[in-house]
This record gives structure tokens, C-alpha cells and sequence, in this order.
């Protein structure tokens, strides 16, 4: 094993040495290798000490020459001798990208064997799982990162600017996809009344989501698999659940689920009955699959060592939100709704009050964790065939919403509906109308004219007085 680490701290040492003097001879190479490489990843004082000053020189927009990178590191006549040594001993920088990856493929190894250490230097288990999350990490590569500065933000912004607009993580609903923009690394929530039909949209997000090439883990953690399973085939398919439930398939059934198993089968999609699963269980499993979207079906049935139920539930969300940017992974936790409050019309019927983002059940941390946070719920309460209210409660990067989604049971689906027309202004005039109308009705009242008729010759008729008849 000696020789081996020897060997590859040299081969470290050399392929840094390398990269610097690439990027000295030939300013060319310089963003190609600061995408790519952090200064973490360089073991070498004098070799990340000199990346650093030649990527501030370069995110400045300043020409990066030897001169100048000397007087950033602030070395002297020993720095110019050594800079010039590299630069001699790298004739050409066609290969730096070759010396970056060697460096990087170096700087995962001293990562793995640190954390290999410090597990092997615990004494709990709750220490020796936060030190398997560290190696877990190490393992995909992941490196721990340093703070950036306002140039090297800055900088990074403009860039950012000339490139497209970014694959925002898709959900199939309209609304939702205009006005949420999330990414790799942010937490969400879905939030639902007891049988409001969360876990049946999750379903439908987490397969449209992955037929998009995202690669899905979804932890269910009160639904077997058979179950989830049937679901999924369902949605896919449009064969009614019942039917399949009951095997009262027809030949066009069959072939509709066949085509659809076929093509489940191809989805990067994993289904993991997680039942009695930690936070730490999950996310040590998230990392080691791989998974770029993770669903957690749900939240309060995530089990842990709190004393009281707000305690574990806060717990389990602060560890995902900490989770989720760190590796990059897109948190999706479903979550249970306080009972929904009702108020009674007059005509006796009775109303929903809407939930708000104070509605999730055991904790508030939940809310303060999200990035944004989806609520859904019945439009007619207790009729579970009404259509749905999906609202966007909290959106740390936008509007929020209200929208309808038709509820298709039968084939465990959801699909936005056609919003209302707006009459709002029309039925303003209209009711300015009739006010106008009712006004003008009252003001004839009190100003009415009224005719009587004159009987004999009690009085004289205005109209002939002082005309003979036949006049």
C-alpha cells in the first residue's frame, strides 16, 4: 500500500506542476482548467497558491504572464525560478486537461483515505454515519468547496448569461413548470390532506421527471411496492387501477400494459421500500445510487431518536435541506396537513379554509426549510372525486399559485384544468348596472306623475274653457 501512495503522490505532485506550467505558457487553457479543476484539489502549497492568484487574475480579466502572477503570489526570486522550472519542463499545454484529471483522480484518493480514517477514529454510531456520508461522498467525487469572492461570483454570473436558460426540473403541470425553477440541490415540498391524492402525484412528477433522464430513487415509507407498482402501471397505461386490481383485463388492456411495462422498464427509476429508514439511512443510500431526485413518501414517518414528535420531524428536515445543495440532489418530501378547518354557509353548506404553509403537520421547521412548497387538497370537501386546489405556498424564486387539477382516480392521474374565464369585470359592470337601474327605478317613484279624471262639470276642462262646443 506504501508503494502505491508513494507512487501516486508523485504522480499528483507532477500533473499539478504540469497544470500550472500549462497555464503559464499558454493563457489559452486557463477557464477550460478553472471549470474543471478547484483549488482544493491541489495538494501542493506552491501549485495552489499560484492557481489561486492566476484564477483571480483571470476572473479579474487582467493578463496572466509570469511577471504578474508573481507579484499576486507575492514570491520573489524563488518563486521565478521554480515558475520557470515548470514552464521549461512543459513544452506544450495540448495535454493539461489529461494533468487535471490526474490531479483531480489524486485529490478523490487522499478524500477516500481521510474519510476511511476518521471512521475507523469513532466512537458512536451517530459519529460513524456522519463519517460514512463524508466518504460516501468522496466516493462520487465530490469535493468539499471554499468560499468564492464578489469578482469570482460576479464573473461567474456573466458567464451564466450567455448560456441558455437552464433545464429547470420538470413537473408536468403548466402553471407549476412556468413558475417554479428548481434545480439540482433545492428541497420541496408536497403537502396534502389524508387521501387528497399527494403520493398519486408524486408518483405522476417522479415518472415524468425520469422519463426526462433524471435518475429517481423514491422511498416509500407505508406503501409496499406492489402497490406503488400497480399505481405506476396504472397512470401509464390508462388502465383503470380497479381492473387491474380485479384482473378485469381485456385483450386491449393487456396490450396497453404491456407497452407500458415495457417502457417503465427503461426509466431510470428506483422504487425502495424504506420502512423504518433514518434520515441517515436514506441519504447514505441516496448517495451510493446515485439518484438525482429522491421522494420521500413522507416526512413524519421518517423515524428518529428525538424525545417528541417536533423534535423529529425538525430534525429530519434541517438534515435533508443540509443534504440536498452538499450533493446536489433534488429533495422531494411529501408531508401530512393538519385536519383542514370548515366554516358553514348559511344555506348550510360547508366551506374548506384553504391550508396555508403554517397547515404541516408536527413542525415548522418543514416551512423554513423549502424552497417551495406545494399544497393540495379537496375543492369540495369530503368528495373525494372533486377536482384538487394545488397551491404553490412558498417560492423562493417567484410567484406563487392556485391552480385546479382534474382528479382522474381510475387511472391514478391528475391533469390541469382550463382556468375559469375572468368575469369579474364584466360582473362589476353589471352590478353597476342594475344599482343604476334600481336608482332610477326609485327616483320615478317619488317623482311620479298621476292622472285623474274629471267627473261632470265640478271642475272646468282646462283644455276647452272658454270655447263653445264644437269649437
Amino acid at each position: 500500500m506504501s508503494d502505491n501512495l508513494n507512487l501516486l503522490t508523485v504522480d499528483s505532485l507532477g500533473a499539478e506542476r504540469s497544470v500550472i506550467g500549462s497555464m503559464l505558457i499558454d493563457d489559452q487553457c486557463i477557464k477550460a482548467v478553472m471549470t474543471e479543476l478547484p483549488a482544493a484539489d491541489l495538494a501542493d502549497g506552491p501549485c495552489r497558491n499560484t492557481y489561486q492568484a492566476i484564477r483571480r487574475l483571470s476572473l479579474e480579466g487582467k493578463a496572466v504572464d509570469p511577471v504578474l502572477v508573481q507579484e499576486a503570489v507575492g514570491g520573489g526570486q524563488d518563486w521565478s525560478k521554480w515558475a520557470a522550472s515548470l514552464m521549461e519542463a512543459t513544452p506544450t499545454a495540448a495535454n493539461v486537461m489529461e494533468y487535471v484529471r490526474i490531479v483531480k483522480e489524486c485529490a478523490q484518493y487522499r478524500r477516500l483515505r481521510e474519510g476511511a480514517s476518521k471512521v475507523l477514529e469513532t466512537s458512536t454510531l451517530a459519529d460513524a454515519r456522519q463519517a460514512v456520508q463524508v466518504l460516501s461522498a468522496a466516493t462520487v467525487g465530490q469535493e468539499v468547496r471554499t468560499g468564492s469572492t464578489a469578482s469570482e461570483l460576479a464573473a461567474a454570473f456573466w458567464e451564466r448569461l450567455k448560456a441558455p436558460k437552464p433545464d429547470y426540473i420538470p413537473w408536468g403541470i403548466e402553471t407549476a413548470d412556468a413558475k417554479v425553477c428548481a434545480q439540482l440541490g433545492d428541497m420541496i415540498l408536497l403537502g396534502g390532506y389524508p387521501s387528497a391524492g399527494k403520493t398519486l402525484l408524486s408518483i405522476q412528477f417522479a415518472l415524468l421527471q425520469a422519463q426526462k433522464g433524471y435518475k429517481i430513487g423514491y422511498y416509500s415509507l407505508e406503501t409496499t411496492d406492489i402497490k406503488v407498482t400497480d399505481r405506476i402501471m396504472s397512470h401509464l397505461s390508462g388502465v383503470p387501477l380497479w381492473r387491474i386490481k380485479d384482473r378485469a383485463l381485456s385483450e386491449a388492456d393487456y396490450r396497453a400494459l404491456a407497452s407500458a411495462a415495457a417502457n417503465f422498464a427503461s426509466l431510470p427509476f428506483e422504487l425502495v421500500e424504506a420502512s423504518g429508514w433514518t434520515v441517515d439511512d436514506i441519504t447514505a443510500h441516496t448517495i451510493s445510487r446515485g439518484y438525482q431526485i429522491i421522494y420521500i413518501d413522507y416526512l413524519q414517518l421518517v423515524p428518529g431518536q428525538e424525545k417528541s414528535n417536533y423534535e423529529r420531524v425538525s430534525t429530519t428536515s434541517r438534515k435533508l435541506k443540509m443534504f440536498a445543495p452538499r450533493h446536489r440532489v433534488t429533495v422531494v418530501a411529501l408531508a401530512q396537513l393538519t385536519r383542514p378547518d370548515k366554516v358553514t354557509r348559511k344555506d348550510g353548506t360547508q366551506v374548506l379554509i384553504p391550508p396555508t404553509m403554517q397547515s404541516f403537520k408536527e413542525s415548522g421547521q418543514m416551512e423554513q426549510d423549502a424552497d417551495a412548497a406545494f399544497l393540495l387538497w379537496e375543492s369540495v370537501p369530503d368528495d373525494y372525486r372533486s377536482p384538487r386546489k394545488f397551491k404553490l405556498g412558498k417560492n423562493k424564486e417567484g410567484e406563487r399559485f392556485t391552480t385546479m387539477l382534474g382528479f382522474d382516480g381510475p387511472r391514478q392521474r391528475m391533469v390541469e384544468m382550463e382556468p375559469e374565464p375572468d368575469t369579474s369585470v364584466a360582473n362589476e359592470l353589471a352590478a353597476k348596472g342594475r344599482a343604476v337601474k334600481a336608482a332610477n327605478r326609485a327616483a320615478a317613484q317619488n317623482n311620479q306623475i298621476t292622472f285623474r279624471e274629471l267627473s261632470g262639470d265640478a271642475e272646468p276642462n282646462p283644455f276647452t274653457a272658454g270655447k263653445g262646443v264644437g269649437a
